[in-house]
Parts: C-alpha cells; structure tokens; sequence
C-alpha cells in the first residue's frame, strides 16, 4: 500500500443490489478496519456466472492503484470443498473462491504468495455454509486492510494448484478468424475474444479497413474510431475500452439489433486485395 494511503478494498460479486449482502460484506469489512475505502467494482455479475466475474476483474484490476484488496465473491460452490484463496502479487491482493475466477489475473500476475484461506480465528465466529463473503472473505479483507499479513490468514499453498478456467481463443487462420461474443454489457455492445495485439498480428500489413466483421445479419466494413462514425442505428465494429473488439449499434443495442448474445459466433474475413 503507498505510504500515508488509506486502504483501499475492492468488490466484485454477483450480489445484486436488492438483497443484504453486499451492505454486510461492507459492514463487516469495516468492523475490522474504519478507515478502509470500499469501492464497488460490479455486483450485477450474473448469478454463478465465473467466466464473466473473471473477465470483469481482468479488465479492470490494473486501473486500481497498488496495495488494493479485491474480494471476488462469485461463488456457486459455497459450503462445498472447493477452497477459499487469497493471492498476493506484485502490486494487489485477491481474495477469491478457488473456482477459476481469479484466472485473468494469473495469467498476468505472477503470484508472489497463494494461501488457502482458513484461520478460523479471523473469520467471523459462526460461519455459515452460504455466505462466506460476509463470514471469511470479508474479515479477512478486513485484516488486510488494517495491516495484517495474507500469511496470516492460512497455509502456504502451491500457486500451480489453483483452478483455471481457459480463456475462450478465438481461431486464426490465414484470411479469418472465428471468433465469439464473451461480454455483452448494459448498452448491448458485443465484447468478443479478440484482443487488439491478436487482431493487429493476424491482420498484418493489411489495412483494418479492409476486414469485413460478420456479426449475425450484419457485414460490417472495416473498424471505426468511435461510436458515432457510423450514421445512427447502424452497425459498426471497434477496438473499444477493454482492448477487445466489439460490435456496437450507434445510439442502439447491438445485441437486441443483431440478435446475437454470450457465446454467438462472429468471423472477420480480409478483404481480397485489387
């Protein structure tokens, strides 16, 4: 953590806002340690859905200064025998269920400590077998916070043992790629598995503008800068925030327009050249 910073923890849930759990997780947070700052990452993540979680955090996680505690709590295998984790890398600290949904962080973030969260003595005294982001990921993030050591909070574990979940690879051949939608966010736009890097080394000397992008019904010519250099209500494609291709309508809902979804396919196609 910088000197003279507050502490600063991080949440991502599938919580929702409608129900206790996310005010708790702070409440509880905060018994541990008044000053730490709590930021809100997401809480609308689907219900169990991991792969989004995981991809959510690893498009984010670096825009947090360093020292942040992230508690991810997306967890449909609470109660079970699935571990709970906390990682520490270079610059952050991770709580998470061993579930895969620290998967986007590992694969960037070495992990200079992994332990397997279970001193019972930092938990909260009754731990219930459905809600451990309340009775262990929170007052351990809480312990963090205030100073305390991640070695504290459970047995030294083998950073190689942790669950995985492969990141969906888009196929690359020659003149296409066959691609597919991993994100659709609030405005409808399509968040595909096509990194920026792996869009400019398959494209090569060929001008961006010279792929076709096809989406459901739509051929899209070429990638735009912006939203808006197409006229309203059409379909354009774009490198956008997250580092990935995406498919977007001008002022509309690519996913409603196009009726394509999580999972639905696209293909880029080069252009034949004159």
């Amino acid at each position: 953590m910088p000197d003279n910073a507050l502490p600063l923890v991080v949440l991502l849930t599938d919580f929702g806002l409608s129900d206790h759990f996310v005010g708790v997780m702070k409440g509880v947070i905060l018994g541990r340690c008044p000053s730490a700052r709590i930021v809100d990452l997401c809480h609308q993540v689907p219900p169990q859905a991991i792969d989004e979680a995981a991809f959510l955090l690893g498009v984010s996680y670096r825009y947090f200064p360093a020292g942040a505690i992230f508690v991810v709590v997306v967890d449909p295998g609470v109660g079970s025998e699935r571990r709970a984790l906390g990682v520490q890398t270079e610059h952050y600290a991770f709580l998470a269920p061993d579930n895969g949904v620290l998967t986007s962080v590992l694969d960037r973030e070495p992990p200079r400590l992994a332990v397997e969260l279970n001193t019972r003595e930092l938990c909260l005294p009754e731990v219930s077998s459905t809600f451990h982001g309340r009775d262990i990921f929170a007052p351990l993030a809480g312990h963090l916070a205030v100073g305390g050591e991640l070695s504290d909070c459970g047995p030294v574990i083998d950073a190689e043992s942790m669950l995985r979940r492969p990141f969906p690879e888009s196929l690359c051949g020659a003149q296409e790629i066959e691609a597919q939608i991993i994100h659709v966010d609030r405005f409808g736009n399509l968040i595909t598995n096509v990194s920026r890097e792996r869009f400019d080394g398959w494209r090569g000397d060929c001008d961006s503008r010279s792929v076709t992008i096809c989406a459901g019904a739509a051929r899209i010519a070429g990638l735009s800068a912006q939203y808006t250099a197409v006229p309203l209500g059409q379909p354009l494609a774009l490198i956008g925030s997250t580092g990935y291709l995406e498919i977007a309508v001008n002022s509309g809902n690519a996913s409603k327009e196009l009726a394509l979804g999580k999972g639905s396919r696209i293909t880029l196609v080069k252009s034949a050249r004159d």
